[in-house]
């Protein structure tokens, strides 16, 4: 060809010449080759990247922005290869409605990351476990017995003594600067915890201490940033075993901080004449069933509720009380409607939680810009399908961009302003279809967060009995802080600090 004839010049004799031409070729051939590999599969479009590294050097540790530009310029489905794994990332409603729904038997399975594989046994635990009969035995059982209607009801008195413990320890910071971060992770951690198997959360099976919370609040929120950390590992798998980024060994690390736990509380179950969920689930691995759960699993699971039922729930409220800050407006909107419905004599209730219309419309139009899971948790195709008239090979990647489908301006009006009022119909009922998949922050099909109706009930009761209490503001000189630590939980970057002031005039309605 003559575009390569400069190569045959005679006096182009120089070695270092040849071996750059030689690179060049190979560079260039690789270039069409892989141009060639994405036609013929008929791929969604999507950045080429270079060959063998594919778009892994220009990625942005921030994926949720990252993906999202992309989706702008190449359109609502785009793949791109990380090194050699495929990615495919589907960014609008109507294409989530073909993998979520009518394709969901395909795609309900999971793509492990070397993390998540790492921190949660293996993989046996309800979010990563493939799409299987045992997984199905998981959930039924999970629902049934700690997340159904009968045993949420059953453990309403544990959820009002924790709540209620929370409003006496703000209300003896009142005038100070308090962390809320670490006030709500606390309610949220012992009331999972006293859930799952009665409470008890240090390695000597006794109470966690107040250190032993922030550490642990600490751990959690690095085993969900470390999740969702990009790893060379998950893009070439053949290097796993150097651990190049020490992923893995941070991985396990994070995992034995708990492991210790579980195995002291699991030891310590002298019957499973019980009624806790530990209890239930030691039961099921004592009778040895075909697709029974084993110790690996049991553990597992009590890992995933500790850290999904505490770091989403508390990340959702943070957010939601730093828009309140910046919307005071809102803020007085939620006051109002706590004291029409509960009044400033009494405590709340949950009983008053179902005529709290407008601070529920806070609760879901936070979880709209700032969904706890940015791309769900990456799903993958059993066999070769089919998304929007593109080829998807078996084995593929695939996320889900709620971050982007939630900040849509097509669907969306002034999708970037925090205003309740768009979840609010006139004559009441919801303004939104979860089957339309434009707002879906807790998934959908078979993968769907089985923890859906407890992040509603802990959301509702801690923010209303939190705003019906006290009145919140800022410290002085302190700027409110959005900017979000990524990971496969999304999170606010610095913790939020308020000064709490009461608003009740009767001091023992704080007790």
């Amino acid at each position: 060809m003559e575009i390569f004839s400069f190569l045959s010049m005679e006096d182009n004799k120089n070695p270092f010449f040849f071996i750059f031409s030689t690179l060049f070729i190979v560079f260039l051939s690789l270039i069409i080759w892989s141009y060639l590999k994405r036609f013929r599969q008929s791929l969604p479009p999507g950045p080429l990247g270079v060959p063998l590294l594919g778009n892994l050097p220009f990625i942005d540790p921030q994926l949720h922005f990252y993906f999202t530009g992309l989706a702008k310029k190449y359109g609502p489905i785009i793949s791109t290869y990380l090194g050699l794994k495929l990615v495919v990332v589907v960014s609008s409603s109507s294409l989530v409605r073909e993998v979520l729904r009518d394709k969901d038997a395909i795609f309900a399975n999971r793509d492990v990351p070397v993390s998540a594989y790492n921190l949660m046994y293996g993989g046996e635990d309800i979010a990563f476990t493939p799409n299987c009969p045992k997984l199905t035995m998981m959930r039924k059982v999970t629902t049934q017995e700690l997340l159904g209607g009968a045993t949420l009801q059953t453990v309403q008195g544990l959820r009002k003594m924790e709540v209620r413990a929370m409003i006496k320890r703000v209300k003896k910071k009142e005038g100070e600067i308090t962390d809320m971060s670490v006030e709500i992770f606390t309610t949220m951690f012992k009331v999972i915890t006293s859930m799952l198997w009665g409470g008890g959360t240090d390695e000597k099976g006794g109470e966690a201490s107040v250190q032993d919370l922030t550490e642990f609040k600490d751990v959690i929120s690095d085993m969900a940033v470390l999740s969702g950390k990009p790893d060379l590992s998950d893009f070439f798998p053949f290097l796993e075993w150097m651990d190049l980024q020490g992923v893995k060994k941070e991985a396990k690390f994070l995992n034995k901080r708990f492991d210790g736990i579980f195995e002291q509380i699991l030891s310590g179950k002298v019957s499973n004449d019980g009624k806790d969920f530990l209890d239930v689930l030691m039961q099921i691995e004592k009778r040895g069933d075909e697709n029974g759960i084993t110790k690996n699993n049991i553990k597992a699971i009590l890992l995933d509720f500790v850290t999904a039922g505490t770091d989403t729930t508390s990340s959702t409220i943070e957010f939601a009380v730093c828009e309140m800050l910046r919307n005071p407006d809102i803020m007085n909107k939620v006051q109002e409607e706590l004291d029409r419905v509960v009044g400033s004599d009494t405590i709340v209730e949950e009983r008053h939680i179902s005529d709290l219309h407008y601070l529920y419309a806070v609760f879901e139009e936070t979880l709209r810009l700032y969904p706890p899971i940015p791309f769900l948790i990456p799903h993958s195709n059993s066999e070769a399908s089919n998304i929007g008239g593109y080829n998807i090979p078996a084995r593929t990647r695939i996320l889900i961009n709620v971050w982007s489908i939630h900040r849509d301006p097509q669907v969306w009006e002034d999708p970037l302003v925090f205003k309740p009022e768009r979840f609010i119909k006139d004559g009441g009922g919801k303004t939104y279809k979860t089957s339309d998949f434009k707002y879906f922050p807790f998934g959908s099909g078979r993968r769907m967060c089985v923890g859906m109706v407890m992040a509603h009930k802990m959301f509702m009761y801690v923010m209303a009995s939190l705003l019906h209490s006290f009145n919140l503001r800022m410290p002085e000189g302190h700027q409110l802080d959005f900017t979000q630590k990524f990971g496969m939980v999304l999170q606010k970057k610095t913790p939020l600090q308020i000064i709490p002031s009461k608003r009740l005039s009767k001091i023992q309605l704080y007790d």
